[in-house]
């Protein structure tokens, strides 16, 4: 049928591609450093619980791997209690977050000094001093829709595994 004297053509639809990766040229604007941590069998982090930092078995920074395969493990200081919590509970988190996120420990850096204004652990947070009041304007808009979309992404997986554990248990 044509209207008003003209025929009527549908628009040709283009499919949508969707891309999964990021484009090799691609530069990311967040301000961050994501630690993967490795745990011992050997290692009992509550004797550092009343220290003011726990050292972890860091694997890789930013995904480049720092450890050597000389059979020794360095470690970085991290603050308590949130480092103590997560070495402590770490199976626990593994069971409910996954093996890659219950392994990192992901710092976020100010965006005019980089230095660390706050860490994002599997299931807590960490503030460092002097930023307690205001954290979130000293990090840049991309810092901090990560932060948000990380801290959401746990709270969901945690709240997930809670409900699975209670339903276990009817």
């Amino acid at each position: 049928m044509h209207l008003f004297g003209k025929k009527k053509t549908q628009p040709v639809a283009t499919p949508i591609v969707a891309t999964t990766s990021i484009p090799e040229n691609h530069v990311s604007k967040k301000k961050k450093n994501t630690y993967t941590i490795t745990f011992s069998t050997f290692f009992d982090a509550t004797l550092f619980s009343m220290c003011k930092n726990t050292p972890l078995g860091v694997v890789s920074l930013n995904g480049q791997q720092i450890q050597n395969n000389s059979g020794w493990i360095s470690c970085t200081e991290f603050p308590n209690p949130c480092a103590t919590r997560m070495a402590t509970i770490q199976h626990l988190l593994a069971e409910a977050l996954g093996t890659k996120i219950s392994t990192q420990i992901i710092e976020y850096l100010d965006k005019a000094t980089g230095k660390p204004v706050v860490q994002l652990y599997p299931d807590s947070v960490h503030i460092f001093d002097g930023y307690e009041e205001n954290y979130m304007s000293h990090l840049n808009h991309a810092t901090r829709r990560d932060l948000e979309k990380q801290i959401a992404l746990r709270e969901r997986l945690i709240n997930e595994f809670i409900a699975k554990q209670k339903q276990n248990q009817k």
